[in-house]
């Protein structure tokens, strides 16, 4: 029997990120999603590829290193009683206090009361927020990209892949810092690097406020006006 071809960081990258959305799927359901994601990326994907063992695998080493990940303590709500444990520095914390209401008062607010136990700030983004906030002064920039961060770094920790990094989501970061226009093609892969929870919490991120123009610019290509206007360019 003809084998598929080798399994790489970037498709056991994916496999975790499904794992995560769907704690509660079994393999099979994780191999039809991945299936569909894999044959999107590429319609060549042999079918039934990777195979149900193998997905198994992946996910019992997944589901060990997120119990460990979870131990932490790091994806737990953010507060000022959580310094003691998870410390920020001094001059840090305005900015991280800014992005927490504003995560509160422009995001959580507008969620149903099912979605705010599952969309809150965690110590996770808080830290990243204290490591970004020099460089990224407006809050809405701050707070979007401190969960971009948390998110692929506990990724990267479940997954215990160390090859593929943020690299990315750096040249985004790049872009947002010297205001050059990425590539279609990068934007399009940066999209794609999200997984389908993502794309719905950024999405709920966009209309909260959060992202503003640049998450319509970059991850929606562009505004509904500006949309509008190139029609009617091309119709003029």
């Amino acid at each position: 029997m003809a084998k598929g071809p080798l399994l790489n960081d970037e498709v056991r990258q994916l496999i975790t990120e499904i794992y995560l959305d769907h704690k509660d799927w079994r393999a099979k359901q994780v191999q039809k999603e991945l299936h569909s994601k894999l044959k999107t990326i590429n319609p060549n994907t042999p079918d039934n590829w990777p195979a149900l063992s193998t997905i198994q695998a992946i996910l019992k080493d997944a589901i060990y290193k997120d119990k460990l990940v979870i131990e932490r303590g790091v994806d737990k709500p953010w507060g000022l009683s959580t310094l003691e444990k998870y410390p920020i520095a001094a001059e840090a914390l305005p900015s991280v206090l800014k992005v927490w209401i504003f995560h509160q008062d422009e995001f959580v607010n507008s969620l149903s009361d099912e979605d705010r136990n599952v969309y809150f700030f965690t110590i996770r983004e808080a830290k990243w927020a204290a490591q970004l906030y020099k460089i990224l002064e407006d809050i809405p920039s701050l707070t979007a990209f401190a969960f971009t961060y948390a998110r692929i770094e506990r990724v990267l920790e479940v997954s215990g892949i160390t090859t593929l990094g943020t690299a990315v989501f750096d040249m985004l970061l790049y872009s947002k810092l010297t205001n050059r226009q990425l590539e279609p093609e990068l934007v399009t892969n940066i999209f794609d690097r999200l997984s389908e929870h993502d794309k719905k919490l950024t999405s709920k991120m966009r209309d909260a406020g959060i992202w503003k123009q640049y998450l319509e610019t970059l991850y929606f290509q562009s505004s509904k006006e500006e949309r509008d206007e190139r029609t009617h360019s091309k119709k003029v």
